[in-house]
């Protein structure tokens, strides 16, 4: 009998511990015992909407990073038009600028207009590297009842798009943290690995009208072309397992299919006929297919408008 008190006390005061909101913090929110980690990365696995509700559900939530994808994303959607939206010009998608023909003042009057339209998405997406704006296009929902919500996501899908060409090429072109143009090389693998995202994520067209709202628009490159133009082998096989149609029998508007023109650009930049015949590339596109021509008619796809990146 002389144990019994102490038995009640500690059962009542279990159950005040129980009653406690802590407690019940904990069980609405197992969460939060989870390593910082561990929650890090399961913000990175949700769009936007599920990674804020998450972090609204209680304090210790609250404090998770948002990704980088996420962080501009939810920048963006905080961005207002520059003026109003009735007056915006539509940007048809590239596939349907198939038969429609090239110009400068095409370009810089609708390829560019959004840019005019949307100062503000347009200063936040410059400043982010391409990787990081894949991530805020995934972070955001492909289906919304808010209209506002898929124009934004439509925003950084034409902000992708620009740099299609430019990362085709090895190049990852954006803003630094002082304003300037800063142009970062990427490895093949980097190249690869980027295009894959762009084609499977975001969903960018892979034919000849591929790269319709850029500056290159007139020479009706696919990515295969461009990829083989670069002699970048692992972004032409990768490009010839994605569409098949659109690579072997690919040619640019000058009538020169991707032999012709990764020959004539090994030659142009100073590699002898041995080197040549020893391409790695030019096998894969023979082995596959590819006729073996010479170049039809010779451009300079290398020039661009200097006053874009200044």
């Amino acid at each position: 009998m002389r144990g019994t008190p102490p038995k009640r006390r500690a059962a009542r005061a279990a159950d005040r511990a129980h009653d406690s909101p802590l407690v019940a913090r904990r069980e609405a929110n197992p969460l939060v015992d989870l390593p910082a980690d561990v929650l890090d990365l399961i913000v990175r696995h949700l769009n936007l909407p599920s990674a804020c509700a998450l972090r609204q559900t209680c304090w210790a939530l609250s404090q998770l990073r948002l990704s980088r994808g996420q962080a501009i994303a939810l920048q963006v959607q905080k961005a207002p038009p520059s003026y109003a939206e009735r007056w915006h010009l539509h940007r048809e998608r590239p596939e349907l600028c198939l038969t429609k023909t090239w110009s400068v003042s095409k370009f810089n009057h609708v390829s560019r207009a959004w840019r005019r339209e949307w100062a503000g998405v347009a200063q936040i997406t410059d400043a982010a590297p391409t990787a990081a704006l894949i991530g805020a296009f995934g972070a955001m929902p492909p289906f919304s009842e808010s209209r506002a919500v898929l124009k934004y996501r439509q925003l950084l899908e034409h902000a992708i798009e620009d740099r299609f060409w430019d990362v085709c090429c090895g190049k990852d072109r954006y803003r630094c943290a002082e304003g300037h143009w800063v142009a970062k090389s990427l490895s093949h693998e980097e190249v690869t690995r980027l295009v894959a995202k762009m084609l499977e994520s975001v969903r960018l067209w892979y034919g000849s009208a591929s790269f319709y709202h850029t500056e290159h628009g007139r020479f009706g490159y696919t990515p295969f072309l461009l990829a083989a133009e670069q002699h970048n082998l692992p972004l032409v096989k990768y490009l010839h397992e994605w569409g098949h149609a659109q690579t072997v029998h690919a040619r640019t508007r000058m009538g020169n299919n991707a032999f012709a023109l990764c020959r004539h650009r090994l030659a142009k930049t100073g590699h002898t006929g041995e080197e040549i015949e020893e391409s790695a590339v030019l096998r894969y596109l023979c082995h596959h297919g590819v006729e073996a021509v010479p170049m039809l008619m010779t451009i300079d796809v290398d020039e661009t408008d200097p006053l874009r990146w200044h």
